[in-house]
């Protein structure tokens, strides 16, 4: 079986090929033109085919032959408005009815249907169209002028595709199938910059788990409408639902700046309709794809941005993400080996460390999750190991290296981030190369481990939970660390804590934990 856009291009080839056989039978008919007519769609993207129409052959009748057998909507109208053709799809679609004398005309289709891009007077327009009928239809339209080949106007047509199978039908947003086909139709384009947007719920499990399924649907559809009205005045923007409580947004219009403007001004001015028991919001990132080769394409740029919005939402409080990061942390605090206050101050020296340093978001807050997960692997090590007091001797010291290869295999086996896990892993590495797992050294060691080595090692100078030492002083744990500055620690790095601390007035050291 040939899919059904592949049979309408046979068949347009079967057309043209009896035009051009006829031509050669009867010179009589003159020499042939050709229109441009648009004949198909595939999801949301049109395809433009070129055939052979004789002159003596009126333009009606043209689309008369094509049109009849489309199953979706076909117009032509005549240069001055006048309706010359509608299928029986189109009749359908927009009610219209055989005993009616009085013809609509391309003006009155405009104004009856709501369709002003119809009298715009542009060449080529697309747009998106609602019909009137009970289960009010969705379509994606184009609108175009016929031209022959002296670029005298031969009337108009509009072709339609029903795409209410890629509306999610309890948002009314598109849906993931048209997303993904919607960066497809931008990616061929060529049109940079596009602007992506990826938005995700925090309460949804929360909503789901105590008040049900139903409750937690809603709350996504109250979401979707608020989260299209922001966008309303934005033609061009490409809202979508892409399940889970997952939204996007592409835009060629918007500014990245604009963009997350207008995100963080829905997210703080949005009233909730939920609950007062269930904390409510939610997590977007925003990335943009131009012409400086930093995202190879549009798909990279929707998937870094997802990517963020991950990371934001393991960090959130509020988000179902960040219980699946605290059930891994949790076992540490049960057994003693950290307490939740230096996991939380451990994440956020590692967040200002790299804003700092004047990273990037993915960045910043890969930074904050490994600070927080760098030490899962300890879970696999004995008591006499773990609360070792003193200098460790060879084996057990070889023993207690290998937590950071334990957690690296726990996050590579839960699918985790990409960046996470390498960064879990070489966390313990040395500027010098003298650390381990591999020695790396230098620049080859990830820049995420490298902070998070950092703000690991000034926390643990500050408090020695467990240890026999006494905890230094802030300003004395700084010292120690700028001391070690190309050696042990990455010297930008070293140089961006030290402006933290300061920053912080932790130079006067009366604050224990430091932050």
């Amino acid at each position: 079986m040939y899919p059904a856009t592949h049979v309408r291009l046979i068949i347009l080839i079967g057309f043209s090929v009896v035009c051009n056989l006829l031509y050669a039978l009867q010179g009589e008919l003159g020499a042939l033109d050709y229109c441009a007519f648009v004949y198909g769609f595939t999801v949301l993207e049109a395809y433009t085919n070129v055939f052979h129409y004789m002159r003596g052959m009126e333009y009606a009748q043209v689309t008369d032959v094509v049109a009849q057998g489309a199953s979706y909507p076909v117009l032509s109208f005549a240069p001055g408005g006048e309706l010359l053709f509608a299928n029986p799809a189109a009749r359908e679609a927009f009610g219209f009815r055989d005993d009616v004398l009085d013809l609509p005309t391309l003006q009155s289709v405009a104004r009856d249907y709501d369709m002003p891009q119809l009298v715009s007077g542009a060449g080529v327009i697309e747009f998106q169209w609602r019909a009137p009928d009970e289960d009010h239809s969705a379509y994606s339209c184009e609108f175009a002028q016929v031209l022959d080949e002296r670029g005298d106007l031969l009337g108009y047509a509009l072709t339609m595709k029903d795409t209410s199978e890629l509306i999610d039908i309890h948002t009314g947003l598109y849906n993931e199938d048209a997303f993904r086909a919607h960066r497809r139709k931008l990616q061929g384009s060529g049109v940079k910059p596009v602007t992506v947007a990826a938005l995700s719920l925090n309460h949804l499990n929360a909503m789901n788990e105590a008040f049900g399924r139903v409750r937690a649907d809603e709350a996504v559809w109250d979401f979707a409408a608020k989260l299209k009205k922001a966008f309303e005045d934005c033609p061009d923007c490409f809202v979508a639902y892409r399940g889970g409580g997952n939204f996007g947004v592409l835009s060629t219009s918007i500014a990245r700046e604009d963009l997350e403007a207008r995100v963080a001004s829905l997210r703080a001015g949005i009233e909730w309709n939920v609950p007062s028991t269930v904390v409510a919001d939610f997590e977007y990132a925003v990335v943009e794809y131009n012409c400086d080769g930093t995202l190879e394409n549009l798909t990279m740029a929707c998937r870094k941005a997802d990517e963020l919005v991950k990371l934001k939402r393991m960090l959130s409080p509020t988000s179902g993400l960040s219980a699946q990061v605290n059930s891994l942390v949790r076992p540490l605090v049960d057994r003693g080996l950290i307490t939740p206050e230096r996991v939380e101050a451990r994440a956020q020296l590692a967040q200002a460390i790299a804003r700092e340093m004047g990273e990037g978001d993915e960045t910043v807050y890969l930074s904050a999750l490994t600070a927080k997960l760098c030490d899962i692997g300890k879970l696999s090590l004995p008591d006499s190991v773990a609360f070792y007091r003193g200098e460790l001797p060879r084996g057990a010291r070889r023993l207690k290296e290998q937590h950071v290869e334990v957690g690296y295999r726990i996050l590579k086996a839960m699918g985790s981030l990409n960046g996470l896990p390498e960064a879990v892993l070489h966390h313990h590495e040395r500027w010098d190369g003298a650390g381990y797992p591999d020695g790396l050294a230098g620049n080859d060691i990830p820049l995420v481990a490298r902070i998070v080595s950092a703000s690991c090692t000034y926390d643990s100078m500050v408090n020695r939970f467990g240890g026999t030492l006494p905890p230094l002083k802030p300003h004395q744990a700084l010292e120690e660390i700028l001391s070690e500055s190309g050696a042990r620690f990455d010297p930008r790095v070293v140089e961006a804590l030290a402006r933290v601390l300061e920053g912080e007035g932790q130079d006067a050291g009366d604050q224990p934990g430091g932050l």
